[in-house]
């Protein structure tokens, strides 16, 4: 299809426009009334694509991780798609509101500073993960940890608000302060340090006299574990004295 103009050069007047300039096409379908192109279609050319602020989102993440150790999950929201924004002919700017959350369920501002600004929050979840320590089988209260007690498997960080504990070692040796089920993360204050003393115990008083260590037999008068500052008495001469809980019935005071 040709479209004519005015032209001097013809002996009509007219001559052909360049059918592949680039408004052609939006020129023929105005002309032609055709379905494919109504005002409202018209009118989204002018608003910013859904698409390109969540990708701007995603951007904005990628570049600032959460400060915590583990693999992170991202899964960001969808915006309602009544929401018309104007098109911003600048780059978009990300933040994490005030006070939200690093991980979880949390929101990101995204605003436009061009001549039509707009801002708008965008629900995100980051989700955690990473390996925690669990019970390799059920264990009952008071069971003093060893490692044949205690398997690493991987969890949602983000969703273990209680805690968790990372490393063996932080668990071995520990005591439970109740039963745990097989399978099971530990929090931290399910576990207590093993007590090395109990009330009512015998124990070995140890102190220094003079530079001459002496030994002495007492008795617990609470329960304790290691570096723990607990009350025994001297069996011999009745005397109540604090000390430091040293090892497995050792309580070493100072005179």
């Amino acid at each position: 299809m040709l479209i004519y103009r005015k032209n001097r050069k013809r002996r009509d007047g007219l001559q052909p426009v360049n059918a592949g300039g680039p408004h052609y096409a939006l020129l023929v379908a105005l002309m032609l009334g055709l379905p494919g192109i109504s005002p409202q279609a018209l009118g989204t050319m002018n608003l910013h694509d859904h698409g390109a602020i969540r990708e701007a989102a995603a951007s904005f993440l990628a570049d600032n991780p959460p400060k915590v150790r583990g693999r992170i999950e991202t899964s960001i929201g969808r915006l309602d798609p009544r929401l018309r924004l104007a098109r911003c002919d600048r780059a978009l700017e990300v933040t994490r509101t005030p006070g939200s959350r690093p991980v979880g369920r949390t929101t990101l501002e995204i605003r436009c500073s061009s001549p039509k600004p707009w801002k708008l929050l965008l629900p995100v979840n980051l989700r955690v993960f990473g390996s925690v320590v669990a019970a390799a089988r059920t264990l009952p209260r008071g069971t003093v940890l060893r490692k044949d007690d205690l398997a690493l498997q991987e969890q949602e960080l983000s969703r273990l608000g209680y805690g968790y504990v990372a490393d063996l070692e932080d668990a071995i040796g520990k005591e439970l302060r109740r039963a745990v089920r097989a399978g099971a993360t530990f929090s931290p204050n399910q576990l207590a340090a093993e007590r090395l003393v109990q009330r009512g115990q015998r124990v070995t008083i140890l102190a220094n006299a003079g530079g001459i260590e002496v030994r002495m037999v007492g008795e617990a008068l609470a329960d304790g574990s290691r570096d723990e500052l607990i009350r025994v008495r001297n069996r011999k001469t009745k005397r109540i004295v604090e000390g430091v809980v040293e090892s497995h019935g050792v309580v070493r005071v100072t005179l």
